[in-house]
């Protein structure tokens, strides 16, 4: 998984480098708090006594770009739905009010609303397990859209539900996919960045390869640097027949290009999940020519739904949608189509529960693909389709797995 960026794309280097009660003030001060994070923002008139969902996002700070995509899947669904009649009240929480000990505490009060049928979020992963927490206190349906970290959906949790895959669910899946298109385990080099991060990954990426009988090596590289030539005098040094980059999409971009430049008949994949931005510039697209990578998601998906998504989202916001769009976007749809099957009535006190059940025993079609939610291998609530593996092939996005979700094959 790549750390996620939120500046635009570079321009590719054209030079290789080779490179006690509280008083009034304090009910005051409280409120100066919580209130910039918990934002009501209905675009129309609601019932007095209508449903809300609450939405927890980055609506402010450096995830704000990012929180801003997952927004318009969000209000997208929203209102779509308002068009059919289907009136859900949104309120929208910044996600920094989960690391504010007294606006975590408004916070929770606030999710004990009975007309607030469900939570949707967060994002950063320590916010998400935080807003876990709360939702299984409360007994609110919390569907987590975008966040990966495997001990979400690990704690047994009866109200939480995630949608996209956890992290292992995720490399896992992308391994088995590598390593299956060689007739034996291949001599495998895994290059990454010397961070905390590139580390953490080398390493579950390692473990993983060895299950599947790889021996790899690794080489690391400081990024940003100009000494990438290095890094692939390194890689002439052995036989080697797979690249698994571990790297930012912008350091991929130039680690790539040396590489393909130097020895054509090395399959080389990346972690970069930003590869797969639809806002991906054209001369980039060349430059990656044959690169293999994962994502949770594509415009190019092949579902039903994600082409009608997709066709909705460029009609209305005037550009395509990037995957967190279409997650936040796929699980409002959830709670939409969970509240519909659940028969609920304003005086219901028992919704909640109603939807639960409903997401347990559901299947449901979604623009990434079909979602059912299951406890299995450790997790709980955890919808277990695998991620897209994707080649960029004369310039296009082509997704090679998992088989049902093709639309091309392998070109080496």
């Amino acid at each position: 998984m790549e750390k996620e960026s939120t500046t635009p794309w570079p321009s590719l280097p054209s030079s290789n480098p080779r490179k006690r009660r509280p008083n009034l003030g304090h009910i005051l001060s409280l409120l100066l708090v919580i209130l910039p994070g918990l934002i009501l923002l209905p675009l129309h008139s609601y019932p007095a006594q209508g449903w809300k969902v609450a939405i927890v996002l980055p609506l402010t700070g450096p995830l704000s770009p990012i929180g801003e995509r997952l927004k318009r899947g969000y209000q997208l669904a929203l209102d779509q739905a308002r068009k059919k009649g289907e009136d859900l009240q949104p309120l929208w929480i910044d996600e920094k009010n989960l690391k504010n000990p007294a606006s975590l505490t408004a916070l929770t009060q606030s999710l004990k609303d009975p007309t607030i049928l469900a939570v949707l979020g967060a994002y950063s992963s320590h916010e998400t397990f935080t807003l876990a927490g709360i939702a299984e206190r409360v007994h609110l349906p919390l569907v987590i859209p975008s966040s990966m970290a495997d001990r979400l959906t690990r704690q047994g949790y009866q109200w939480v539900f995630r949608l996209c895959p956890s992290n292992i669910q995720y490399l896992r899946d992308f391994v088995f996919y590598l390593v299956s298109i060689f007739p034996s385990p291949p001599s495998t080099a895994l290059v990454y960045e010397d961070t905390p991060w590139g580390r953490k990954l080398r390493d579950r990426l390692s473990a993983l390869l060895k299950k599947w009988g790889a021996t790899p090596r690794a080489i690391s590289y400081i990024p940003g640097g100009n000494h990438y030539s290095q890094v692939v005098e390194k890689l002439e040094e052995n036989e080697t027949s797979l690249v698994i980059l571990i790297s930012s999409s912008r350091d991929t971009l130039v680690l790539y290009r040396d590489m393909r430049d130097t020895n054509p008949s090395w399959v080389i994949a990346s972690t970069a999940m930003g590869l797969s931005s639809p806002h991906l510039p054209p001369e980039h697209l060349s430059s990656l020519e044959g690169i293999i990578f994962p994502s949770p998601w594509i415009p190019q998906a092949p579902w039903p739904e994600a082409k009608e998504f997709v066709n909705d989202y460029s009609h209305t916001y005037g550009e395509l949608p990037d995957y967190h769009s279409a997650e936040a976007y796929s699980a409002l749809s959830l709670i939409l189509t969970a509240l519909e099957k659940a028969h609920c009535s304003h005086s219901s006190m028992g919704c909640r529960k109603k939807i639960r059940r409903v997401l347990e025993n559901g299947t449901f079609s979604t623009p990434l693909g079909p979602v059912t939610f299951t406890s299995q291998e450790g997790y709980t609530h955890q919808n277990m389709a695998p991620p897209l593996i994707i080649q960029i092939q004369k310039g296009k996005m082509v997704v090679l797995y998992p088989p049902q979700a093709s639309t091309g094959n392998l070109l080496k």
